[in-house]
């Protein structure tokens, strides 16, 4: 599984902190980052390590894929082709 980017990353992270209804310095201590660290993961100037997005998920209570990229759906330009026709049977 790939970590989001850092700028997805970032808002992703500030987006389930803020649901949590949780601090950053709180985040931190639940996690056992540096409230700096966090600071810089919100910001995207930090790119976080694998152990770090494990640590945040655990802390958030939430799975590592919550953290994963989410690509808006977008419809389909084109429909689909109609079913085929099945040939009537005599009766």
């Amino acid at each position: 599984m790939l970590v989001a980017e850092p700028s997805s990353f970032a808002a992703r992270l500030k987006e389930l902190r803020e649901a949590a209804g949780v601090s950053q310095y709180r985040l931190a201590q639940l996690s056992g980052l540096a409230k700096q660290t966090l600071s810089q993961l919100e910001k995207g100037s930090n790119d976080p390590s694998w152990e770090t997005v494990l640590k945040l998920a655990k802390a958030l209570g939430v799975s590592v894929a919550e953290f994963a990229p989410v690509e808006p759906q977008t419809p389909d330009p084109t429909p689909p082709p109609p079913a085929p026709k099945r040939p009537r049977g005599k009766k």
